[in-house]
């Protein structure tokens, strides 16, 4: 799955949490839970939120000098937009829980779902999780679903 929007709240070497969003007005939570050997490629922590950005969302990636299908803004940027987005998204429920391993900048992400518990022990873990293993664990769900 690749995002149209993301909206890094910390950030080195890529984005380490914050928001993503589809152009549909769909949102995650996101925090990286583990790192390969190489930094371009990171184990993240996925909640589906409640609700629907798509007016905001759109507003962004319109007013964006980036390409339209995909842009990466940071949570302090001084867009009105980019502001309004981050003060209610950060309120939202959470849906449903979800495990990606992917590229640091949140391209070609993978994912499997998650209990909340487990969500919230990643995220919790300050980056000391296994990345090779989760690695393992997606791939294998993976071949498990095409088989």
């Amino acid at each position: 799955m690749n995002f149209n929007l993301v909206v890094a709240t910390t950030f080195y070497d890529g984005p380490e949490s914050g928001f993503a969003f589809y152009l549909s007005g769909e949102g995650v939570r996101f925090s990286v839970v583990a790192e390969s050997r190489f930094p371009i490629l990171r184990a993240f922590g996925f909640a589906l939120l409640e609700g629907n950005w798509s007016g905001l969302v759109d507003q962004i990636v319109e007013t964006s000098p980036r390409p339209r299908n995909s842009v990466l803004v940071f949570a302090s940027d001084p867009h009105a937009g980019v502001s309004t987005l981050v003060s209610t998204v950060s309120a939202a429920k959470e849906r449903s829980h979800y495990l990606g391993v992917g590229q640091a900048y949140l391209k070609n992400i993978a994912v499997m779902a998650i209990t909340k518990g487990d969500w919230q022990g990643l995220v919790a873990s300050n980056h000391h999780n296994d990345y090779q293993a989760i690695h393992r664990k997606i791939k294998a769900m993976e071949a498990g679903r095409s088989g």
